[in-house]
C-alpha cells in the first residue's frame, strides 16, 4: 500500500469526517473495545449492528454481543474432537455479528479486510473520501 502522505487530501478527509462527525476507530480499538468510552458504547447501544451507520465503525471486530448491542467475548465455535474425529482443537470465527462495510451480504470476513484497510489510507492521504463510498 501506498503509506505517501498527500496533506491536502488527508486534510479534506478529515474535514470530511468532522462535519459528518463520523469517528474512526484505531486499531487498537478494533481489535480490543473494551477501553472504548462508556458514553460511545451507550450510543451504540442504540444502532442497528447491521446498519450502514458511522458509529458501526467501532463494530470491526469479533467482539459484538448481538444481545446487549455492546461488546462481548470473541463471537466463535469450537468444534468437538467427538463430532470431527480430529485430535486438534477446531475452531471457527462466527462472521453473523461482524460488521464490516456493507449492510448485508456474503463474504463478510473478506470485505472486513477493506474496512481495516480504510484508516491508514484516509490517514496517508490516497483514500478520497468524495470519490470512494
Amino acid at each position: 500500500m501506498n503509506q505517501t502522505v498527500e496533506a491536502d487530501v488527508r486534510r479534506r478527509a478529515i474535514e470530511r469526517c468532522r462535519e459528518r462527525r463520523i469517528l474512526v476507530p484505531t486499531f487498537a480499538q478494533m481489535r480490543d473495545p473494551s477501553g472504548l468510552d462508556p458514553s460511545l458504547v451507550a450510543e451504540l447501544a442504540d444502532v442497528d449492528m447491521q446498519a450502514v451507520h458511522p458509529l458501526n465503525l467501532f463494530r470491526i471486530c469479533w467482539r459484538n454481543d448481538p444481545i446487549t448491542g455492546g461488546f462481548g467475548d470473541v463471537n466463535y465455535l469450537e468444534l468437538p474432537s467427538e463430532l470431527t474425529g480430529a485430535p486438534a482443537r477446531i475452531v471457527g470465527l462466527i462472521g453473523e455479528h461482524f460488521r464490516p462495510t456493507a449492510p448485508s451480504g456474503h463474504l463478510r470476513a473478506t470485505i472486513a479486510g477493506a474496512a481495516h484497510s480504510t484508516a491508514p489510507c484516509l490517514g496517508a492521504g490516497p483514500w478520497r473520501s468524495c470519490r470512494r463510498r
